[in-house]
Order: C-alpha cells, then structure tokens, then sequence
C-alpha cells in the first residue's frame, strides 16, 4: 500500500440505492471531496459504462472497476472522504477483498439499503439504467438483489435503511453516525 490515509466511508448498494446522491450530499456536509467510481470508470474508458458493457462485456467492465476500486481506497489516489461504488462492484472477489482490508485499517463500508419500488422510482427518473425500466424491473431488481444482498452484507460494517429518506435526509443521518463514531449493524431495507 503507497498511502496508509484511508477514505472516510466507502458507500455501496443496489443499483438506485442513491449510493451517489447521498454520498455527494454527506462530503458536502462535511466538507469532503468526494468519488463516484463510476465517474471515474467512465473517464477512463471515454464512453458511458452502459455502451462498454455492450461493447466489451461484463468481465472486461470488472476488471477495470476492480483496478480503480483497489486504487481509490486502498492508494487513496484521489484524496477522498466520500467513495461511492458501482451497484456491482462489490460482486467482484478482488473488490471483496479491498473492502475487507478497508474495514480491517479502520475504514466504513455503508451499505445503503432500499426496496426495489424506492430504486424503481429513483430509476425513473433518468434513461440511464434499462435494467429498471420496463414492466419486469421489479422482478429483475428483486433477482439481483437476491444474488447481491449477502454479498453486501458481508463486506459491509453499517447497514443504513434509507426506506421513506430523501438524499438529504439519508446523508445526514450518516453524517451524524460518522461524527459519532459509532458503527451499527442493523436493520432491514
């Protein structure tokens, strides 16, 4: 490891969980910078992820995400407070890996937990995510996070229902257990 800093809190969760929204509203609250790795990504390969997926494929996707992921938190390469992931980050072995050592140096990983019609409705709101449109997106939504839940769970060290939270709300209830110090466990999305 080139940097022994850490990230603050590292966000993850389901796709339309507001990982980003609430992650860019807590570093605005505590004055942090903030990283969307998925920003990042898209930087890096000049195109949206959507069209590389299409392109290049999943794998190929994951093994760049994976790089950046191990670089922003464990290389701090980008100086941020606030890191948020990709809705499937996590689902890489190398990504679980990073965000165990993480947790080990002391670091939080929030999973942001919500239900598939709060995503849905969040999804409906851009064009940018065709899994959670359309007549079968709950049951998609509901597929993946089956797959995606104990994946979450276990990489994770704060739990944080934002069922019936809008950004702001959800970023300060993490900005107060963040000035706290205390790290919960709990609860069901």
């Amino acid at each position: 490891m080139s940097n022994t800093k850490i990230p603050l809190v590292v966000i993850i969760g389901m796709p339309a969980a507001g990982k980003t929204r609430v992650g860019r509203e807590v570093a605005h609250l505590m004055n942090l910078p903030f990283c969307d790795t998925d920003d990042m990504i898209e930087r890096e390969i000049n195109m949206p992820i959507t069209q590389y997926f299409e392109q290049f494929g999943q794998e190929s996707f994951r093994d760049i995400e994976a790089r950046i992921v191990r670089n922003v938190i464990l290389e701090n390469q980008t100086d941020s407070g606030i890191i948020s992931l990709g809705g499937g980050a996590p689902v890489r072995k190398e990504t679980q890996e990073v965000l165990k050592e993480y947790v080990n140096l002391g670091g939080r990983v929030v999973y942001l937990q919500t239900s598939a019609d709060d995503a849905i409705e969040r999804a409906g709101w851009s064009n940018n995510r065709p899994m959670l449109i359309g007549q079968d997106a709950k049951k998609r939504w509901m597929e993946l996070f089956e797959q995606r839940d104990p994946i979450f769970r276990a990489v994770s060290n704060i739990h944080m229902p934002t069922k019936g939270s809008n950004p702001y709300m959800a970023a300060e209830k993490l900005r107060s257990m963040i000035m706290q110090r205390i790290v919960h466990v709990t609860g069901e999305a």
